[in-house]
């Protein structure tokens, strides 16, 4: 898989220390939600994600699971974001900011939005981040959701390729214990 000339994680600067990826299978919803709660509690203000991968992969699922797991309540109410944009979440010292950014045309929006302030502030998960031009931040976490094929004709769930993909060493730590032995370089 070849990285996305539209992905903004992806771009770096001739200057910028070369980047890390790895590679998994999330066998199901499940696997999705579980690496989600898992990340979760490795956040913390100022982590910002971006989540990548066509209408269905699971970007909206993942990020449910995501907060509803730093919220610590499973049945917190977390609806998509397409239509208000942004939604937010928690305490303001522990704020968590979700935003889907596909209808947006112009970067210039981003800047209405306020993002620029949270990303320093709070966790930030963005779908959609090519929207976001040059304002996504270089030490974000890119992921990028491929979904696979449904194991059988009767199956209603489908394992997904999960990339992942960071510039900033911090993510190094917050991933290990996270990633599967066999992933690790």
């Amino acid at each position: 898989m070849s990285p996305s000339a539209a992905d903004p994680s992806d771009r770096c600067a001739p200057s910028d220390p070369p980047g890390e990826t790895r590679d998994l299978t999330l066998a199901d919803e499940t696997a999705t939600a579980t690496f989600a709660e898992g990340l979760a509690a490795c956040l913390a203000p100022g982590d910002c994600l971006l989540l990548t991968g066509p209408i269905g992969a699971g970007k909206t699922h993942f990020t449910r699971a995501l907060i509803r797991a730093r919220l610590g309540s499973p049945s917190e109410d977390v609806p998509s974001p397409t239509f208000t944009l942004v939604q937010t979440y928690g305490p303001p010292e522990d704020e968590i900011w979700h935003a889907d950014l596909y209808r947006l045309t112009d970067t210039s929006e981003v800047q209405e939005l306020g993002l620029a302030d949270a990303f320093e502030t709070a966790v930030t998960v963005i779908e959609w981040p090519d929207r976001l031009g040059d304002l996504a931040p270089a030490a974000a976490l890119a992921l990028s959701l491929i979904p696979g094929r449904p194991i059988s004709p009767e199956a209603d769930d489908a394992p997904r390729h999960l990339r992942l993909s960071w510039r900033d060493p911090k993510w190094t730590t917050k991933l290990a214990d996270l990633i599967p032995a066999q992933v690790q370089r």
